[in-house]
């Protein structure tokens, strides 16, 4: 079991998105790319590789106030805490959420995907950070 997540509270420059997988890395999301796509395509910003996975999936956006909007574009599901968020539609994302793809819990995920999908869990961008990064998963 890797060790408990620490989301401990920083001056809000953005957010950062840890990956509870080691094939997939964390994503960090600050005012210099305010909005990130997340989806199995070539061109997101954030690919996962999983054909279940939707082309755009969804879109995460610091909006100019500091908050964390996501919005869902999928055909499989985008949860956030375990609620399916619809199709379209935009939610807040606050600070120690869990953001999961096509089911609703990271036991579910393990169940079904393993590693081939990861869920992250919503902190603080560290301060020193100055600009988004994203890493494709596999």
């Amino acid at each position: 079991f890797p060790p408990p997540i620490s989301c401990e509270p920083m001056p809000r420059r953005g957010f950062r998105l840890l990956s509870d997988s080691p094939s997939f890395a964390d994503l960090l999301i600050t005012a210099d790319k305010a909005d990130l796509v997340v989806g199995r395509s070539i061109h997101a910003d954030y690919r996962i590789a999983n054909a279940q996975i939707s082309g755009t999936h969804c879109t995460l956006r610091l909006t100019p106030s500091g908050r964390l909007k996501l919005t869902d574009t999928s055909s499989n599901g985008t949860f956030v805490n375990g609620r399916e968020i619809a199709r379209f539609k935009t939610v807040d994302v606050r600070r120690g959420s869990t953001i999961t793809f096509l089911v609703a819990s990271v036991d579910e995920r393990d169940a079904e995907y393993g590693d081939e999908v990861p869920a992250f869990t919503v902190c603080d961008a560290p301060p020193q950070q100055a600009v988004a990064e994203a890493s494709p998963g596999r």
